[in-house]
């Protein structure tokens, strides 16, 4: 095989432009943080990508999930505290007519409004 004076200059010229290609896909890379951007760049990491897109679709279901499970959990907090309002209220009216033996006197704690007109004054 015959090698002439211009094999070195031709093979370095070669070189230096698929290191000045390489370079400047680097200088891609660094500001983004993508390292592949064609599956030659990668083939393993290409084989991944399937893998994590569907992960990133089971975690937004994850996240809708939790945020439907919030909405429940207040919405049964907010129906126990009114239930709590109102065995407090029913356990204030218990103690209160607990003496109270005639419909007439348990009336005017239910019904204020209703008190007897004849009452001396």
């Amino acid at each position: 095989m015959r090698v002439t004076a211009s094999t070195f200059p031709i093979s370095m010229a070669g070189r230096l432009n698929k290191l000045n290609i390489s370079q400047t896909r680097l200088h891609q890379q660094a500001p983004t943080g993508q390292r592949i951007q064609t599956p030659e760049d990668g083939p393993s990491s290409m084989n991944r990508i399937p893998d994590m897109q569907q992960d990133a679709k089971a975690l937004g279901q994850c996240q809708r999930n939790v945020l439907f499970m919030k909405d429940q959990a207040s919405a049964s907090y907010s129906a126990m505290q009114s239930l709590k309002k109102f065995v407090d209220r029913e356990s204030e009216l218990s103690m209160r007519t607990g003496g109270l033996r005639r419909q007439e006197e348990l009336n005017i704690y239910w019904h204020p409004q209703s008190l007897p007109t004849d009452r001396p004054s």
